[in-house]
């Protein structure tokens, strides 16, 4: 019953005529948005990677549903915000799959913060390791191998993490459930390349100095300092409505895209979807004086982010 009434949503929805805006309304209390990543709006149907649906919940929570464009389920969670940026407001359990189906982990939030054991699987659906999150930090608890055999348990042994394919081992040990010594990672190459780490923190090494990946899918979002309150006070305080817009009645929102860089920095700020009538320069140039934000976070560490903000421009009626 639940796959026929997605197989029909789904084909209402790619069916619509126009999907220029990304958004489109399927009834009063539900939204659906192409997406090109976790966290960024497809630019058009063909940049789009996932279908994400908003619903409203009896309970008054929102319900998220992300799904792969073959119908497949991504992501099932309830958020208290009605928006694409949902995190923040994360309440309750968390589903993420594999392209195939396959669970990929299990979370729990509170008010937006991880809370509990975190599970992870290997791409068949098996299970890879089991961490809880205490504080903003993370204790690796159970380590399972591709065969079965749990090599660390309660936070000692021997322990793996991997690149997104399940290819790419870094291992070592933990001890408290932290990673500790040096770690060995080894690419599809063969290639060996090391770090140290001390009290589960990457301190030293090649891992260290070559960790330049960008990520958009992680356990810790970036945040602007302050939260939500403190980013709108910010636009409002520094954003210079473009003439040429006032004159037009040009209103609306610039998406702006940007890589939040391990210390905060913002890097690479671009309009990722705008509005014109100077509206989009004076977006990228207001994001560009923003301080430092509190950097993404994967398995305990500061990691480089893709992300995007919205930034608007409405005019007050006369």
């Amino acid at each position: 019953m639940r796959k026929a009434l997605l197989a029909l949503l789904l084909g209402f929805i790619f069916c619509l005529p126009s999907i220029a805006q990304t958004k489109k309304i399927i009834k009063h209390d539900s939204t659906a948005y192409y997406m090109r990543n976790d966290y960024d709006l497809a630019n058009s149907e063909s940049d789009a990677k996932s279908l994400r649906l908003i619903i409203k919940a009896k309970n008054g929570l929102f319900r998220i549903e992300d799904y792969y464009l073959d119908a497949k389920p991504k992501l099932l969670a309830e958020s208290t915000i009605n928006g694409i940026h949902f995190e923040s407001g994360t309440e309750g359990e968390r589903i993420d799959y594999y392209p195939t189906g396959n669970i990929k982990t299990i979370t729990q939030y509170d008010k937006g913060q991880l809370i509990g054991d975190k599970e992870s699987n290997y791409p068949n659906g098996s299970l890879y390791s089991v961490t809880t999150r205490i504080g903003n930090l993370e204790y690796l608890k159970k380590y399972v191998d591709t065969a079965g055999n749990i090599l660390a348990d309660n936070g000692n042994g021997k322990w793996a993490d991997f690149d997104n394919m399940f290819v790419m081992p870094t291992e070592g040990r933990i001890v408290d459930g932290k990673r500790v010594g040096e770690w060995v990672q080894t690419r599809t190459n063969g290639i060996k390349t090391s770090g140290v780490y001390k009290n589960g923190v990457l301190v030293s090494g090649d891992l260290f100095l070559q960790d330049s990946t960008i990520y958009s899918a992680i356990d810790t979002p970036p945040s602007f300092p302050g939260g939500d309150s403190e980013y709108n006070h910010f636009i409002s305080s520094r954003v210079k409505y473009p003439l040429m817009a006032r004159k037009n009645n040009v209103q609306g929102k610039v998406t702006i895209s940007f890589i939040v860089e391990k210390d905060g920095t913002l890097t690479n700020v671009k309009v990722l979807k705008g509005i014109g009538s100077g509206c989009d320069q004076e977006s990228a140039r207001v994001i560009s004086l923003s301080p430092k934000w509190n950097p993404g976070i994967i398995n305990g560490k500061h990691v480089r982010v893709q992300y995007s903000v919205p930034v608007g421009f409405f005019l007050s009626a006369e």
